[in-house]
């Protein structure tokens, strides 16, 4: 029998590797060592499909919604739906298309549920800063972030879009709002995720979350643990993990050369 190749050690890591996480990056590490390692270590392109391109565009036009109100201008839905489509086209200027994807649909999905939003929620909202980069320290690790809304009373508001409407908050954005809470001085325990659904009929729904001791633990555990194991270079790929397939991972190719087997197409 001949010779397996074995894969070839990790490429040596730039100094600065790991020493400035965020949610994100823990999130992916922990996913898949290996996609981590490909897209943060490596630095291979990952450019964004159709839906993330909608999801950026649906960010902008809210925020563009709610740095008007802070200054004192009104934005009626129709001009926040407008803002959305712009910026939905500028996005997709470098987005990768899939054979299914529909720019014309999700362009009309993204400006009803833009309308809705600045409609139904923008009006309560008493914004203190919109998209607001963060940056601090979490058992010694640097951390940074970016927060879609801090409200004048402390709360901190995520936005997300989905294709299925959430029965709860997920792990992964509750490690992202106690990472926030800590990082952001004049944040409170109270946080809310509004998720706009990508349906026929576009849904909103919003789930009060507050950010506990154990969440707050979490973090203080988990970021200097994952900082020593992305440090120590040992990346792995989880072919088990919903995300490893060639339609929903850039660097399929790259993981196929580097570690064998084969990603699955969807």
């Amino acid at each position: 029998m001949a010779a397996v190749a074995m894969p070839a050690a990790p490429a040596a890591p730039s100094p600065e590797l790991a020493t400035l996480l965020s949610p994100t990056q823990v999130q992916t590490f922990t996913e898949c060592s290996a996609r981590w390692y490909f897209r943060y270590a490596v630095r291979l392109p990952d450019p964004k499909n159709a839906n993330l391109a909608l999801g950026i565009a649906v960010h902008d036009a809210i925020a563009y919604t709610l740095k008007a109100k802070m200054a004192g201008a009104a934005i009626e839905p129709a001009e926040a739906a407008a803002e959305f489509s712009d910026a939905f086209e500028a996005q997709l200027e470098d987005a990768i298309l899939r054979d299914d994807d529909n720019p014309a649909e999700l362009r009309a999905t993204g400006r009803a549920l833009v309308s809705r939003y600045v409609a139904e929620v923008a009006p309560r909202i008493r914004p203190a800063a919109v998209e607001e980069s963060v940056e601090g320290t979490i058992a010694g690790v640097r951390v940074q972030g970016k927060i879609d809304i801090r409200e004048q009373d402390g709360t901190l508001r995520d936005i997300k879009t989905s294709s299925r409407r959430p029965s709860g908050v997920a792990a992964a954005h509750a490690f992202q709002l106690a990472t926030y809470r800590q990082i952001t001085p004049k944040a409170s325990n109270v946080a809310v995720v509004d998720t706009l659904v990508k349906t026929k009929q576009p849904q909103l729904v919003q789930i009060e979350h507050r950010i506990d001791d154990q969440e707050i633990r979490q973090t203080q555990i988990m970021y200097p643990l994952v900082q020593d194991a992305m440090r120590g270079e040992l990346y792995v790929p989880n072919r088990a993990s919903t995300l490893c397939s060639r339609k929903s991972c850039a660097f399929w190719k790259a993981c196929q050369n580097e570690f064998g087997g084969r990603v699955s197409e969807s």
